[in-house]
């Protein structure tokens, strides 16, 4: 058996860490370190995901092409800007809702839904993108904010400084 096929069976199989890996291998009859395993795993496009009871396991990375029109408009809809830091590409995009959805929790114990947010940054001026959602209907009736909730999600905004 090739190393590279041991690795795979090992670390995806088994979910084993490098170290683990790297005994097992020796054990095997294979002659490496953690470092050469490691390089084995980049070779071999492993990638890391969530395996059984919380730990980390290796998987085989799937390559993807093909990401379709709807990904690459929202990409379009909120990308802001792009900068290198070292090795890191950086992309910023416009404010998503989840902060502010879990401030209003906290501070004003209100849920409140990605509609009404937008809603209320809308009024404000504030970009909130493409609605991929719309009815199909053509007299479809949209629930408005309720005044409580668009002051708490007023707070919500300027806590984080968006207006």
């Amino acid at each position: 058996m090739k190393i590279g096929a041991k690795v795979k069976e090992l670390r995806v199989q088994k979910g084993l860490t490098q170290e683990e890996l790297a005994e097992r291998l020796n054990e095997a009859g294979f002659n490496v370190t953690q470092a050469t395993v490691s390089r084995d795993i980049r070779e071999l496009k492993l990638t890391k995901a969530p395996g059984k009871n919380g730990r980390q396991c290796y998987a085989v990375m799937q390559h993807q092409k093909d990401f379709g029109e709807k990904y690459i408009r929202i990409f379009r809809d909120c990308y802001v800007s792009m900068d290198m830091a070292q090795n890191i590409l950086v992309i910023k995009t416009v404010s998503g809702m989840a902060m502010i959805k879990a401030y209003v929790l906290e501070k004003h114990g209100l849920k409140v839904s990605s509609l009404y947010i937008s809603q209320v940054k809308r009024k404000c001026g504030l970009d909130v993108g493409q609605n991929y959602n719309l009815s199909k209907k053509e007299d479809a009736k949209v629930p408005q904010c309720p005044p409580e909730k668009e002051a708490a999600i007023m707070d919500a905004l300027k806590h984080f400084q968006m207006i």
